[in-house]
């Protein structure tokens, strides 16, 4: 069953203007007019930043990995590419196309990229080891092939895919295609022993002295084979239902058993004498003693996650392995204790269905299995402990007041916080329909959910059940001056003044419509096939088109225009909720909360996607002067150089600090002492090259 959630009013207004906001007036505004100066190129129709914050350092399937000179190279989805010298600190470098990129490899001094209908890219090897600010340029190859590997040798590089194409470059620049008489889909390719071995469909090999003439080699198999690798002294290739072949010539090729891996291979990387394979719920070390599961069986003392693996690369003295939602694995050797495997970060991967903003200006995020996340600024995440009785449960809607948190989900689970750390459950259940709606109503709070569900609390502790809104399932409910608005499956609309008596609207479609917001006045209703809706009054509603077929699954305003999110990473974005515009963004994955800020939104989803959204590569979100101190926190790309200037009066500036994004999430905290500080200061910030 699909469920969505809507976030209610109070969450579009700011906190009240304390009397000690106004005292620290004259101290903050120099803030603002930073802000100002580091975004006056960034102005509402400018696009926006993305930035990941979990899973870090990227949320995006890595479908391949390559490494030379202490430099490795990540490739995935949306054109993302990451570098790191470091395996810790991943700079994302700028591709500039929502195409995926599959394969990397490098030729010379440049890193090659292939990837989705005819993507190739490529850059200065050392020029990306040096500078975060580097690019890729893309080269457009005017084809609809999928490049799905590449491969370099002979003074050239080879990318092969679908339907047989062939492509080879002796620079990364020019591509040249070479017909074959073969159409298979190529999934993979290697070089060693002077020749080129490409692997494809339903046991398809062939190989290749230049890339230009390729000739069938007999495999023994007619399943899918999916990655090939040179070893220093044999060929290796891995395929579906765990097919291993191997060869030290490249003609005549042998199966390899004993592996144990029943599932399917896409990856392998080592050396003749220790490798590994890796694949769904697969990843096994070969040595001489023969193979080994890498996956946490009795007397594994550091196994890898037990997750699927795309890609793999081996340094010569660690191994590096990468799958779906960003998942990155280093492991190493010992004599010790076999292989000790650690995850590059701790990131946390539950599928998240909404999120909300507390009036302390922290967020909260809910989802499967009782999920409960917390962050003080959205960059870094928490997982906070729910009652043991939630643990199985899905939550479904968030929504918070002064007073209390209320998290609502499956089996009538409701949960309430007065911090966000600390959580209990009502018992007993105040229904046991699934609930997903939730919103903040004169006071205290309103929920709804399966079968026309509507609940209603005063504090969030002590539930009333409400006769039935009809019969459907509704997802969603948000208050406005006139009362109440709940939205359903099958175009469902309903209006209500005090949560008893429900008036059934025509919406005009019979589209899931999952959540509904009140912007700025305005109500905006989001949901199936691109459907939307908006309402001044709750009473007449104005279908808009939005240009999209996906699911639309929040909606909110940020710094002067609206934005929808939905799945497969769908965001759009509208100055007037009439006219709206597609926006680029840096994943695939299916996001179903979005909350906005002043400086920011958050979005969240699948496998754990929390991504922060900012108007401009930089943004200073907060400042606070404190004891004779100044504290900057910074939001830009990880890896970023930035310069922070100060000035009394606008006139000269002098440099305060030169500082760098040392952390995947792109945040730099900084503070600076002034023991006697100006009546007023100014201060400004730009990215170094």
């Amino acid at each position: 069953m699909r469920h969505f959630r809507a976030i209610p009013p109070s969450e579009q207004r700011g906190g009240p203007v304390t009397a000690e906001a106004a005292r620290r007036h004259s101290e903050w505004r120099a803030c603002l007019l930073m802000g100002l100066l580091t975004a006056a190129s960034a102005s509402a129709a400018s696009p926006l930043t993305w930035l990941w914050s979990n899973p870090l350092p990227s949320g995006n399937n890595l479908y391949d990995l390559a490494t030379t000179n202490a430099l490795t190279v990540v490739v995935g989805d949306r054109g993302q590419v990451y570098t790191s010298v470091n395996d810790e600190l991943w700079v994302p470098r700028e591709l500039a196309t929502a195409k995926a990129a599959r394969a990397v490899t490098f030729l010379g001094s440049r890193t090659l990229v292939t990837g989705e209908a005819g993507l190739a890219a490529y850059a200065d090897t050392a020029a990306l080891q040096e500078s975060a600010l580097t690019p890729l340029t893309v080269v457009d190859l005017g084809t609809s092939d999928w490049l799905e590997a590449v491969a370099t040798g002979n003074s050239r590089a080879v990318a092969v895919g679908d339907n047989g194409a062939v492509y080879t470059t002796p620079d990364g620049i020019a591509w040249t295609r070479r017909p074959q008489s073969f159409s298979t889909w190529l999934r993979g390719v290697a070089f060693g022993i002077g020749l080129f071995v490409a692997v494809g469909d339903a046991g398809f090999l062939a190989t290749s002295p230049d890339g230009v003439a390729w000739q069938r080699r007999s495999t023994g198999t007619t399943v899918d084979l999916n990655r090939v690798a040179w070893l220093g002294d044999r060929f290796i290739v891995v395929g579906n239902s765990g097919r291993i072949l191997t060869s030290n010539n490249g003609t005549t090729w042998s199966a390899i058993t004993g592996s144990g891996a029943t599932g399917d291979l896409f990856c392998v990387a080592g050396t003749g004498t220790m490798y590994i394979v890796g694949g769904a719920n697969e990843l096994r070390m070969r040595r001489s003693t023969g193979w080994s599961d890498q996956l946490g069986l009795p007397g594994t003392f550091f196994p890898a996650p037990r997750w699927t693996y795309y890609s793999a690369c081996f340094d010569g003295a660690s191994f590096l392995v990468g799958g779906p939602s960003g998942m990155l694995v280093s492991g190493f050797y010992t004599n010790l204790v076999g292989t000790v495997w650690t995850s590059i970060s701790d990131s946390l991967r539950p599928w998240l269905w909404d999120a909300t903003r507390l009036p302390t200006g922290s967020y909260v995020a809910v989802g499967d299995y009782g999920s409960i996340l917390t962050s003080d600024h959205g960059t870094r995440w928490e997982l906070e402990l729910p009652p043991p009785t939630a643990t199985n449960a899905v939550l479904l809607g968030v929504a918070a007041n002064d007073q209390r948190i209320v998290a609502v989900g499956t089996a009538g689970t409701v949960l309430t916080s007065t911090n966000g750390v600390v959580w209990n459950a009502v018992t007993p259940a105040p229904t046991t329909a699934d609930l997903q709606g939730i919103a903040t109503w004169a006071g205290g709070f309103v929920a709804t959910g399966g079968a026309g569900t509507v609940l209603t609390s005063p504090d969030g502790l002590n539930w009333t059940p409400r006769p039935p809104a009809g019969s459907r399932f509704l997802s969603g409910v948000a208050a406005h001056t006139s009362g109440l608005v709940a939205v359903g499956d099958r175009g469902t609309l309903l209006t209500s003044s005090d949560a008893v008596t429900w008036t059934a609207l025509t919406s005009g479609t019979t589209n899931w419509l999952s959540r509904v917001r009140n912007l700025r006045g305005t109500l905006v209703v989001v949901g199936e096939n691109g459907a939307l809706l908006t309402s001044a009054d709750g009473q007449t509603w104005v279908p808009r088109a939005t240009g999209v077929t996906d699911w639309l699954n929040d909606v909110a305003w940020f710094d002067g225009r609206f934005y929808a999110v939905g799945t497969r990473g769908t965001v759009i974005s509208s100055a007037d909720l009439v006219t709206w515009e597609p926006e680029p963004g840096i994943t695939q994955k299916s996001l179903y909360a979005l909350v906005a800020a002043e400086k920011q939104m958050v979005a969240a989803g699948i496998e754990g996607i929390i991504l922060r959204a900012q108007r401009g590569d930089l943004v200073i979100p907060q400042y606070e002067h404190a004891n004779g101190t100044n504290r900057f926190r910074l939001t830009t790309k990880p890896g970023r150089r930035v310069r922070l200037d100060r000035s009394s009066d606008l006139s000269e500036f002098s440099n305060l600090a030169e500082i760098q994004s040392l952390d995947n999430t792109g945040e730099i905290a900084h503070q600076s002492a002034t023991n006697q500080p100006p009546s007023r200061e100014f201060y400004r910030a730009a990215i170094l090259p």
